[in-house]
């Protein structure tokens, strides 16, 4: 059929490419957006894609340009991620022969108004196609189906630009139950988020009971969309979709990753900071299969550069052998095997003896957390405020092996510590200047300048406490370990002045502290751990606890080593960064990290030639 296509538009003077591009079209390609202006621009960019093929003839009608296709059942405005209301699992089956030649001649009245040329023509095919459909839904309300599968096909309006379907099947409105390939760019939006200003309805609320298996409220659209995408294919089908790479990492991500191990995920590409530069997130290509394959032998490739996308080099991919549901990181071979080392000889910290917790989180940074000179007047108006005053590092404030304390001073008025704040008539006061900001109810009020604000959040805690309840109270006053929760130097510090800290940080309490601190500030834990954690826009890497707790440290068996490690650490957080001492005793750490996991010279020098 092709070929006679081809030589009917050679005769007529039109290039061969354009017989080939309408065949497709009608045939091969379709399309769906929930925004009706996308589907519009969709069937433009094919409009145009045929006009190129065409020869203009100005001694011919029309300059020998031949009507263009209609599109409107070829791309639709729909809600992609929901199925047609009455059907449960997108399961329909229904032997009926009246509805078997409806379909029949749904199915022809679309390939005829595609390649209608004439208005009336047109006009004639878009209604017998409504009315076809107000006849299926009679159909199913006659088979005992829903009134609301058959409503929803009645009111679907294929050929009205500006509406959307609530909805979408692709046997009722393309007449193809499954397909082979499945390729998109689908939105990025947390699952949490409203779905309009004026609506307390969350995306989550809209999509909870739709039968997704890689729902998560906390997660992000995108992962039902991969999941959609694949039951939209035939088996042995493929999927290929860019978006964010945070799935590969997260918590909320481990369900989409447990999906894909049943399938065939055949290629992941992770594409690094700057490769696209409009990009406001970390994105990646993934190429699955419809299929289920084990062992699965992904290929995986982390680009680091624009030239990489032309010219990917077979030396720089890595092959999954077993993917699971945890992380997927991608590593330079000789940077995959010198972790499975690390690994083979550690445990996870999460199996450790160890406590992780955020920072206080006060819900009004400017009322709570004091400069040295408030402090100071509070304690001379009432000594007893010395009792809830504490020294508080943010997360900017840690370098490494060192804090730059900024002299800030933390009211620590948690509602774990049921504090009567009639005791502390200094600090009483202070705050009370700062209400009724600080009530803790999520309302809205005037100002003082006439500005419309909203208190913190609505908790059960009382006007002066801090918003987190703050339990773990006690493990401040520890030995610990700070590091930043966001940060591009990965750096910690081992805390004996019993500092706190704001939510930016996070505090981590157990055995052996000094070691941890040289082992998580080494350039091997760089190394070999930095795509542990999600990268965000400008090189950022996020340290939250469902990370940090799945890296693997090899615990020490020697007590005379943790307490080498105790007293160098100790010795580096009191000396000058910029003197020749702190590089000197920083080197020495990092060789001693090295002798602790064995390595060879030549994976130190791997190490030290890196660029971080």
């Amino acid at each position: 059929r092709l070929e006679t296509i081809e030589q009917a538009f050679e005769e007529k003077t039109n290039a061969p490419d354009y017989a080939r591009k309408l065949y497709l079209i009608e045939n091969a390609l379709f399309g769906v957006d929930i925004q009706p202006i996308a589907m519009q621009i969709a069937k433009l960019r094919f409009f145009i894609s045929l006009l190129v093929d065409q020869n203009v003839d100005t001694g011919r009608e029309n300059m020998g340009i031949l009507a263009l296709p209609n599109m409107e059942t070829k791309f639709v405005a729909a809600n992609t991620l929901i199925g047609l209301p009455g059907i449960k699992n997108g399961q329909f089956v229904l032997k009926d022969r009246k509805l078997e030649e409806l379909e029949k001649e749904l199915n022809t009245i679309r390939h005829e108004l595609f390649n209608a040329r004439t208005t009336r023509t047109k006009e004639k095919k878009r209604k017998r196609h409504i009315e076809i459909q107000e006849e299926i839904g009679e159909v199913l309300v006659q088979n005992g189906f829903p009134n609301t599968m058959a409503e929803a096909i009645k009111e679907w309006k294929a050929f009205n630009p500006n509406n959307k379907a609530d909805w979408f099947d692709p046997e009722w409105m393309f007449g193809i139950p499954s397909f082979d390939i499945v390729i998109g760019n689908p939105p990025y939006i947390q699952l949490q988020k409203a779905i309009s200003d004026d609506d307390k309805l969350k995306y989550a609320d809209l999509y909870k009971n739709e039968g997704y298996v890689t729902f998560e409220r906390t997660g992000d659209i995108y992962a039902l969309f991969y999941e959609k995408g694949i039951k939209l294919l035939k088996k042995a089908g493929w999927l290929c979709y860019i978006t964010s790479n945070k799935w590969m990492r997260t918590k909320y991500g481990a369900s989409l990753r447990q999906f894909f191990t049943t399938k065939n995920p055949e290629l992941l590409i992770d594409l690094g900071p700057g490769v696209f530069e409009a990009a406001t997130v970390d994105t990646n290509i993934l190429l699955i299969q419809n299929k289920k394959v084990v062992p699965h032998n992904m290929r995986a490739l982390k680009l680091k550069s624009k030239e990489q996308i032309t010219a990917p080099k077979e030396e720089d991919t890595t092959l999954f052998k077993h993917c699971t549901n945890d992380s997927w990181v991608i590593l330079q071979p000789e940077e995959q095997a010198l972790k499975n080392k690390i690994e083979q000889q550690g445990i996870p910290l999460k199996k450790w003896d160890l406590n992780i917790n955020r920072g206080v989180l006060t819900g009004y940074n400017k009322a709570f957390i004091i400069d040295g000179e408030t402090k100071d007047r509070l304690i001379a108006e009432d000594p007893k405020s010395g009792e809830l005053l504490k020294p508080i590092l943010r997360g900017k404030d840690i370098k490494k092996y060192q804090p730059e304390f900024a002299d800030l001073w933390l009211i620590a008025t948690f509602p774990a510590s049921n504090i009567n704040i009639g005791d502390y008539s200094a600090i009483k006061n202070y705050l009370e200047a700062f209400l009724p900001k600080i009530k803790q109810e999520g309302i809205y009020f005037t100002n003082s300048k006439g500005k419309r604000e909203k208190t913190r959040k609505k908790t059960s805690n009382e006007w002066y406490e801090t918003q987190d309840q703050i339990a773990y109270k006690d493990e401040f006053e520890k030995p610990k370990i700070i590091y930043p929760n966001m940060t591009k130097y990965l750096p910690f510090v081992y805390d004996k002045r019993s500092f706190y800290t704001n939510q930016k940080c996070f505090i981590l309490t157990g055995n052996q502290l000094g070691y941890l601190t040289a082992f998580f500030n080494s350039l091997l834990f760089k190394y070999v751990y930095r795509d542990n954690f999600p990268e965000l826009q400008g090189g950022t890497r996020e340290l939250s606890k469902i990370y940090f707790e799945n890296i693997y440290v090899k615990p020490l068996k020697d007590d005379n080593l943790s307490e080498k490690f105790e007293k160098l650490v100790s010795k580096i957080s009191e000396l000058s960064k910029k003197s020749d001492e702190f590089r000197e005793l920083n080197n020495q750490l990092n060789e001693v990290i090295f002798k602790t996991y064995d390595l060879s010279s030549e994976e130190i020098q791997q190490i030290k030639k890196f660029k971080f």
